[in-house]
Order: C-alpha cells, then structure tokens, then sequence
C-alpha cells in the first residue's frame, strides 16, 4: 500500500477512477395525476413498453435457455413455452428466405402402364441386347396351357382395371353434377329449407301403431324357392305390364279416412320411406305436399320415375349414362321389372288369404294382384298422427305355431359382366350380401323401413342374375333367396328406428308450419339440403305423358313428367 505525506492509508484505486465511478442521481419527474412519468421523452420513443403487474416475476433481458427457443432451434420440445412479449426471443433461420432457382427443363412424370412398358424395354436393351425380362419363360420351356404369346398376363390386366378405376371415366362419373328431378320453374317461391345434418340428430321414439283397414288379398308363398340354388336355379318370367302404386289423394279408403278424422298425416309407405332414409339418398327425389286446414296429405307427381328402383346408387363407380344396355335409366328399367315380376312368380296360385275389404285398385277384366294393403295409425305427439297405406307381398303358415306370418319379397339383381355371383353366391352370400349393402345402402334401407312399416314377419331377398351379363334381353335366373327378419336386418345394415322417425317428424313439423295450398319438397342430388317450394294449385294437373323433360337417375339423361 502507498502512504501519502500525512501518514494516511490510500484506497486501493486511484482518485481519478473513483471520481468516473461516482453515482450521480438522474433527473426525476412528478407526475401528479398518477403514477409513472408524464410522458415519454424523444430517447425512449421507439423502445417497446410492455405493461406489467406489480406481482410479475421479472425475467432474463436475454433468456437463450427458453423453451420457445430451444424447441425453434433443435425442433423439440423442452418444456412449457413462456408467454410470448415485446421482449420474447424468436429464432428464425436465415436459409428459410434463399431458395435455388433450377432453370433446368423438367420432363412430365408418367404413370400407369406407359412406365411399366417403358422401364420393361429399358431392361431388355440391357447387356447388349440380352433379355431380361424375368416373365418371359427360359429357352427351352414351354409357356404353359393358359398362356398365350402377345396376351396381357393377369398381374398387367389387374393392374390396367385399377389405374382405369383411378384415372379412367369412372373417376369423372362420379364427380358429375346430376340434374335435380323436376325442374324449379320461376314463379315458385322458396319458403323453407332443411338440411339433412340437421335431420341426423333427431330421434323420436313411436308407439305400436293401430291397424285401421284390410284390404286385397294375399296369396301362399311357395317354399320351394327357399332351396333355389346356383345349380338348381330357376329362370324368371318377366311380367309385361307393371301396376304403377296410387298415389295417397287417389285412394278412396284414405279419402275416407281422411273424413273420418283419424289422422293429420296422410301418405303411403313408398313416400315414408324415401322421407325417412333420406340420409343415405344419393340422387334426388321430390314429394307434393297439399295443407288441407289442420290435414297434410304427402303424394306424388304423376312421372312413374318416382316408383322406379335405383340400381348402384351409393356405389362408387356409378354405371356409364352412354352404355345402352347398363345407364341408369335402363337398369332402373330393368330392376323394377325383375322386382315386380319376382314379386308374383315366387307366390303358389292355389291357396290365397282374403281380406274383408276388395283390393281398391283392381280393374275389371283383369286377374287381381296379389298383394295386401294395411292401413295403419302412428301417433307422434299429441298433435300429429299419421296413417299410411302399407303393402304386404304374401304370406306363409309358422312351422310351429301354425299361425299366418305376413311376407315382403324384393330381389336384387346383377347387372355388372364382371359378375360374381355363379361362382360365389353358394359359398360366400355373406360377401356378396356386403357388396350389395355398400352399393344400393339406400335401396335396402327402403326394402326394410317398407317391411317395418307394414309390420311384415320376415323379409325375402332374392338374387336374380343375367342368363348373359352383357344382353339382358336373354332372359334371367333366380339363383338364390335368403331370409331375413326386418328388425334383424335393420340393427344388420346399421338403420336406426328411432332416427327415422325423427327425421319424418322433423319434415312434418316443417310441412305443419305452411299456409293452406300445395307445395313441393325437392331434394337435390348429391346435396345435403331439403327445399319447399310453393307452387301454383294446378302445376301438375295438366300434364300428358308426351310432356317430358331430362332427368338424371344416376347421371343419364331420361325422360320425366315435369
């Protein structure tokens, strides 16, 4: 240590360097309506301000261990990111912002079989010329029985069949708009809409419905064609003339009843079922609705395409409107025929069970048909009680209790030339079953809510196929049937009771809602949206049936009453 010439200890700094280190106290500021300085000055205009709270932990000035950066950085997680502020690092790197351009021509990429062929040749012209393509067979061995030099092995053709489904015109069928069923004319106003995700969420929970009339007569099922096979098959006569349903105001017992006051909700079990599966409807459909004071009657138009059966509806590769034998008019065409024609032709001529009242619609000089019509009574809530006209196909005795059990028969027909059914339908109905499920879900869905409807017993299914898948003109063959109890087969094909009943409540309480007059609920294609519109009382009274208009059933261009 130094001593000075008094005597006296010196510091260990020097003078000069304590009198730089000297504190010197900053102006302050009052600010007298608060706290905090009056305003910022010029040397602090730019700096961030961040607001805080007095209980706030204060935090690094440069924190490079926060989570936020270390997960930037490295790409993962190490904990909970802080909150992010004025004063928040974020790493940001600087190659992101520079990108290589490539100036270089690029050839277009090929798919498919154009490839396959191209890199096959590639390898051939390999090793001066020495063959390797590992398919052909050695020098010296024969090809073999089933293959032919120049033919497409089943590996290429399978392979041809994907990329055609993938690529092809199936890919373009099945994203073309579809024309709605009836055309909306301009003089009609739109006065309620409902959408069908709205319809998914309700459900309703209906009592056993009460018969109210019998009428018709039904004929014994024969129980032969329970053991009809593919081997033992059974060729099906095709009706010539089809009995075109009645439509609701036509029927005089409804008409009837109608007076009676029996009900609010008049329709038939065709009009119900398009209403209730309307979720798994894919083309369009329309329905009239006449407000008579406190009454709503459901009907149809006079166009016979309401009536028709659909054919690969929900399928995914729908058929082609430019084939004559397989458009969607044609087949649609030919599986109502098949249906109706199947229909009678499993049913015995002999024995037959008749009802107290006459069939309605029988004309004169011609045989009865034989079919049963149940009037039935659902009630809904205390306002709204609906009766219908249900349809039953036959009847068959119990084995055991020997009591009359009420049949419904439907057939499904094949129509695809890569038919599968005479190979298959014997050994693995199941998988033939769940193709047809996946392909016309709304058909089933109709078949079955039909038979719940009319309070049948048991469902038959048949399985009627082409003599020649590729002309139906040659006729057809039953080649199976299966049995099936409806609630069974519902809880099968995922169809909830309950569900559909609240999706017909829903549309009553719409149809409840409009003014005196006639109205007409359209459902456009491939749309998740009902539409009611008002029309004029006689829009479709004066119509023949050489006014038609296009209408697509699938994608074809048919012909409808407008």
């Amino acid at each position: 240590r130094n001593k000075t010439a008094a005597g006296t200890k010196s510091s260990l700094f020097p003078l000069p360097f304590l009198r730089a280190m000297s504190f010197r106290v900053p102006p302050v500021y009052d600010n007298p309506l608060g706290w905090g300085p009056p305003a910022f000055g010029e040397t602090f205009q730019d700096v961030p301000y961040a607001p805080f709270s007095k209980g706030d932990r204060l935090g690094r000035a440069a924190d490079w261990n926060q989570a936020q950066y270390q997960q930037q950085r490295y790409g993962r997680e190490r904990g909970t990111a802080p909150p992010s502020g004025p004063f928040s690092y974020f790493h940001v790197d600087d190659d992101e912002s520079f990108q290589m351009v490539d100036s270089k021509v690029q050839k277009p990429k090929q798919f498919g079989m154009q490839r396959r062929s191209q890199q096959t040749q590639s390898q051939r012209n390999v090793g001066g010329g020495r063959a390797l393509d590992r398919r052909a067979p050695p020098q010296g061995r024969s090809q073999g029985k089933g293959r032919q030099p120049g033919r497409r092995s089943d590996r290429d053709r399978a392979w041809g069949d994907r990329r055609a489904r993938t690529y092809g015109p199936d890919k373009e069928r099945s994203a073309r708009l579809r024309d709605p069923t009836v055309t909306i004319r301009a003089d009609w106003n739109a006065v309620e809409q409902l959408a069908v995700s709205q319809l998914q969420k309700m459900s309703l929970d209906v009592p056993e419905p009460q018969d109210l009339v019998w009428a018709g007569s039904l004929a014994h099922y024969n129980k032969l064609y329970d053991r009809v096979t593919v081997r033992e098959c059974r060729k099906l006569k095709i009706a010539g003339d089809l009995e075109t349903p009645v439509t609701t105001t036509d029927d005089p017992i409804i008409r009837k009843l109608s007076k009676e006051g029996v009900g609010t909700v008049f329709a038939t079990d065709t009009i119900l079922s398009t209403l209730m599966c309307s979720l798994r409807s894919v083309y369009g459909w329309d329905v009239l609705v006449q407000r008579v004071g406190s009454m709503v009657f459901l009907d149809k138009r006079a166009s016979p395409l309401f009536d028709h059966l659909t054919v690969s509806e929900t399928c995914h590769d729908h058929p082609d409107d430019k084939d004559p034998i397989n458009s969607p008019r044609a087949l649609s065409e030919e599986a109502t025929k098949i249906n109706w024609s199947f229909s009678q032709q499993v049913l015995s001529q002999g024995e037959k069970k008749t009802f107290e009242v006459p069939n309605p619609f029988a004309e004169e000089g011609k045989p009865p048909r034989s079919i049963g019509y149940r009037y039935r009574q659902w009630v809904l809530d205390e306002d709204i009680t609906v009766v219908a006209r249900c349809s039953l196909d036959g009847f068959q005795k119990g084995a055991e209790s020997g009591n009359d059990s009420y049949i419904t028969v439907n057939a499904l027909n094949e129509w695809d030339p890569r038919g599968e059914w005479r190979h298959k339908l014997d050994t693995q109905r199941g998988a033939i079953l769940a193709t047809e499920l996946k392909n016309n879900s709304c058909k089933l869905a109709k078949w079955t809510t039909q038979a719940l409807l009319a309070g049948a017993d048991q469902m038959k299914l048949g399985f009627v196929s082409r003599e020649s898948l590729r002309e139906p003109q040659l006729g057809h063959t039953t080649l199976g049937m299966q049995t099936f109890k409806p609630k069974d087969f519902a809880t099968q094909i995922n169809l909830s009771v309950p569900q559909m009943w609240g999706i017909l409540k829903g549309v009553i309480d719409v149809c409840m809602k409009l003014s005196d007059g006639r109205y007409i609920l359209v459902k456009e294609p491939s749309k998740g949206m009902i539409r009611v519109f008002d029309v004029p009382s006689d829009a479709f009274d004066e119509v023949s049936s050489e006014q038609v208009m296009p209408v697509d059933l699938g994608g074809s261009r048919a012909a409808a009453l407008p």
